[in-house]
């Protein structure tokens, strides 16, 4: 057993606490371009009272074809640790893997992942459940620790192992249900998504729908985001089920949500925490025609305009 002192690894999560507030400012915009058309006078021509007129042929839209949502499995191929802790890292290539605790403990259990780009995300996991990791940087080295509570910020690592990542698909990631962006087959996320873009396969149509929904349904909770600030909510974690059911969130829980949106309709986002203009946040990247477009549905709803967003800067630092 190694014992490890997490005080100095804290930063990112007492900066996680900040990136809820979000920015708040004014403004709106769609993802769909205008097109300008010009105008055009056409003579009117006056129709007999008796004359017939041609049948117009209704056309009936029929709904595509759903997408798959990956299933997740911890298949036990490759696993690290046994009994309480156990890390599988059977589905590498597939962009995941996947860790649970089960054991009996009211001390705090984490997770901590170094990724081969020297990224080190911590997350508090909950006893008796399989949690998903998606490996977001790519291919390269990892390390994955399961790290139990001593006392305070001392955690003694109950768990530990190294693997490399080499990904069938640089995107699968990205399609992926995870702790941060949560979903699945039959989740209220997933059929809402499915209801809006059920009669279309275009990426950039999918996401101006979804996009266009969250930011016209989903309001900023200035409450919550006060109580995150002064300290009287100390931890927090996004879940795109609460953020649709209640209609409200901070930056991380549009993001969330989007993401989750996105995803299960196979379109690849990424929910990214850095800095917007020198103030933690979270936003959106998501895949068009072989390009990540940044969008930030926060500022959206609070009504910044396109313009605005893109000018300016955005600085990612965690990627999930």
């Amino acid at each position: 057993m190694k014992r490890t002192n997490i005080a100095a690894i804290t930063i990112p999560i007492i900066i996680s606490l900040v990136l809820f507030i979000g920015i708040l400012q004014t403004g709106a915009f769609s993802i769909a371009q205008a097109h300008e058309t010009n105008e055009v006078l056409i003579p009117s021509t006056e129709v007999p009272l008796t004359a017939e007129l041609p049948e117009v042929e209704e056309t009936i839209l029929e709904p595509v074809e759903p997408f798959m949502i990956p299933t997740q499995t911890a298949s036990g191929i490759n696993v690290s640790g046994e009994m309480d802790s156990i890390i599988d890292y059977s589905n590498t290539g597939d962009g995941y893997v996947m860790v649970s605790y089960y054991g009996t403990t009211d001390r705090n259990i984490i997770v901590i992942i170094n990724e081969s780009n020297s990224n080190l995300h911590i997350f508090n996991v909950t006893p008796g459940q399989w949690e998903v990791f998606s490996l977001t940087s790519g291919n390269g080295v990892y390390t994955i620790q399961v790290g139990l509570q001593i006392e305070g910020n001392d955690y003694e690592i109950i768990n530990s192992v190294d693997f490399t990542v080499n990904l069938n698909d640089s995107l699968s990631p990205f399609l992926q249900s995870n702790i941060k962006v949560s979903y699945n087959t039959d989740s209220a996320v997933t059929l809402k998504a499915r209801e809006l873009t059920m009669y279309t396969t275009d990426t950039a149509s999918k996401v101006d729908i979804i996009y266009d929904f969250v930011v016209n349904n989903i309001v900023f909770d200035r409450d919550f985001a006060n109580k995150v600030s002064s300290g009287e909510i100390e931890s927090y974690s996004p879940d795109p089920e609460r953020t649709l059911s209640s209609g409200k969130g901070v930056c991380s829980d549009f993001a969330s949500l989007i993401v989750a949106m996105l995803r299960s309709q196979g379109v690849p986002a990424q929910m990214v925490y850095g800095n917007a203009e020198g103030i933690f946040h979270a936003w959106v990247n998501v895949y068009i025609d072989g390009n990540w477009t940044l969008l930030d549905p926060t500022h959206a709803a609070n009504g910044i305009s396109i313009e605005q967003i893109q000018s300016q800067n955005y600085q990612a630092m965690y990627i999930y």
